[in-house]
């Protein structure tokens, strides 16, 4: 039996006769703990374009349980949260009740297969519409993991019999070319997809010529409400005196380190290599969730970080702005890969957000002209190579809390929701002429 956090109605207002019910749903995977974010932000912007858009998501009792502190601050009058056994019978349900009660359903996907909602479609293919997004690129993805499987390679038996079997399994799927077909299905089932960049878009068109993608695959930026990450002296004080931090050269990495394109062993070196060589007062905040805690505790073991040097710690979206704020410098090193240079590493733009320089590699889209541009970071050639690490990470050792403010105001207003939204407007709008088609004929 499916619970509801929220009264029946979650997906929208019933309207009058004379105009139609089209009710929006965004609809994304399971737990509250990271980047729900990113993901209200285009929430609020549709509501704010006059879309009555409904945040959905469901997880089982466990989870449910688990996550209660997180749900209590989450669910509001749009943010919903479905409880049940089978997730995803619940959502199907949802769904379908919605259906069965309005004109029409548009429904965002969010890290959901899209398998989940097909069934629903077919029993009412006039009222549904599916938009997808695309976060990653599976495909090149696959082909980074085959390239670079064993690159700073697990430190525990577990994670390295992890990794043996999912490269086995990658081969396979390369061979047999399942996630490129995986892909291809999944832009043909969808009414309309969703990428993060107009590079990604290129790819696919290329990929899939067949398939006719210029009207289906829209651009929608890493983006977040302005506002909701930005710069604080105030709270830069308060947290550097709370963790202990004062006097401090802080470096910051958030994030997963569990795939090895995260480069967290690096990260960790490149550390080790600013304290003894560039700042002897340097300190490594790691906030990288639990489940990945084990695999940074045995970098950190092999590469004999002193405890009193370093705070490994978990941290919900909301304290991300005063980590953030408390620290000198974020870390986002990628590999030069088809797979880094169509999208942009979220946890980029969160520190950018906050004013925080960045320590990056050129191989990440767009960002490193802008960080170079405006000496908001240091973007390397060749992370790899020591002594080009140190001497561009020498300028930033010492904080300059003006171009702090000055790069927060600038991401506000350039990367913010708001100022990104109108593609995400239009698609909504194409998806409700779709729905409300039928109703005329």
């Amino acid at each position: 039996m499916t619970q509801m956090e929220t009264p029946p109605n979650v997906a929208g207002r019933v309207e009058p006769l004379s105009k139609p019910d089209v009710r929006y749903i965004y609809l994304f995977r399971g737990t509250l703990k990271t980047h729900v974010h990113f993901y209200k932000c285009w929430v609020d912007m549709a509501r704010s374009q006059g879309f009555d858009m409904h945040m959905l998501t469901a997880m089982t009792p466990q989870c449910h349980r688990e996550e209660s502190d997180l749900v209590h601050d989450y669910v509001n009058e749009y943010c919903h949260v479905l409880v049940g056994d089978t997730p995803q019978k619940a959502i199907r349900d949802h769904i379908r009740a919605a259906c069965v009660a309005a004109d029409g359903v548009v429904v965002h996907l969010k890290n959901v297969d899209i398998d989940v909602l097909v069934p629903v479609r077919e029993a009412f293919p006039h009222r549904l519409r599916l938009l997808v997004e695309m976060e990653g690129d599976g495909v090149s993805e696959l082909d980074f993991h085959l390239r670079h499987r064993w690159k700073w390679g697990y430190f525990s038996a577990r994670r390295w019999m992890q990794d043996l079997l999912m490269t086995c399994a990658r081969l396979i799927f390369s061979v047999l070319g399942l996630l490129k077909r995986s892909q291809r299905d999944l832009l043909a089932k969808a009414d309309q997809a969703f990428v993060v960049t107009d590079d990604f878009r290129e790819v696919l068109h290329a990929r899939f010529p067949k398939l006719e993608l210029r009207e289906k695959v829209s651009v929608l930026p890493i983006s977040f409400n302005q506002g909701t990450l930005t710069f604080s002296e105030a709270m830069r004080s308060e947290y550097r005196k709370s963790l202990g931090l004062e006097g401090r050269f802080v470096m910051i990495y958030i994030g997963s380190v569990l795939d090895s394109w995260q480069n967290a062993y690096r990260t960790l070196q490149i550390f080790q290599l600013c304290k003894q060589r560039l700042a002897q007062n340097a300190f490594m905040l790691l906030a990288v969730r639990k489940a990945d805690h084990d695999i940074v505790q045995r970098f950190i073991e092999k590469l004999e970080i002193a405890a009193e040097d370093y705070r490994l710690t978990w941290v919900t979206h909301d304290e991300i702005p005063p980590f953030l704020s408390a620290s000198d410098i974020g870390v986002a090193l990628r590999h030069p890969h088809p797979m880094n240079t169509i999208c942009t590493p979220g946890k980029v733009i969160d520190y950018l957000g906050c004013g925080l320089p960045v320590l990056i590699t050129e191989a990440v889209n767009a960002i490193p002209e802008l960080v170079k541009h405006r000496q908001w970071g240091a973007a390397l050639k060749d992370m790899d190579d020591d002594n080009e690490v140190l001497e561009k990470l020498r300028p930033f050792v010492e904080a300059n809390l003006n171009r702090r403010h000055e790069a927060s105001a600038w991401v506000n207003q350039h990367y913010a929701t708001e100022h990104s939204g109108r593609e995400y407007g239009d698609a909504l709008c194409r998806a409700t002429i779709e729905v409300t088609r039928h109703l005329s004929a």
